[in-house]
């Protein structure tokens, strides 16, 4: 018995079941004088549960000479609906590493092109869904000139 429920009832909503599994029902109403027979056995199965997609490998980044640079990586998910490329920005005044920018690139893309002009910058991959994200890989630098 999973629960008893008040008269005239005509739903029940089971929580906290596991993923991918069959659940089975049936019911029976009482009353003071007793139990009636069983309903006949309906069945209902779960739905997969989501993962989160495995973290991309393989982050590389290299200065095009242009004033953008080329962030690559390797997908190593199936299931990501986008990856999240960020990038952080070296503040020569302070010696530190300062500002910060997230792209958001398609699902199954594996480089982003940063046309950011000169500077240095840091860049971290990461991949995302609906059931969350990996954690980033990398940071890896690069310093981004212009001829």
């Amino acid at each position: 018995q999973v629960a008893t429920l008040g008269a005239a009832t005509t739903s029940y909503a089971s929580n906290g079941l596991l993923a991918s599994t069959t659940y089975y029902y049936r019911v029976r109403a009482y009353n003071s004088a007793g139990n009636s027979s069983y309903s006949n056995t309906a069945s209902a199965r779960t739905n997969a549960a989501a993962l989160v997609p495995a973290k991309p490998t393989s982050v590389a980044a290299v200065n095009r000479t242009d004033g953008s640079a080329r962030v690559t990586w390797a997908d190593a998910s199936n299931n990501e609906s986008n990856f999240e490329v960020r990038r952080l920005t070296w503040n020569a005044v302070t010696s530190s590493w300062g500002s910060r920018k997230t792209v958001k690139v398609a699902a199954n893309m594996i480089q982003l092109i940063d046309y950011s002009g000169p500077g240095t910058f840091r860049y971290s991959v990461r991949a995302v869904n609906s059931a969350g994200a990996s954690s980033y890989v990398g940071p890896v630098s690069v310093q981004v000139t212009r001829k």
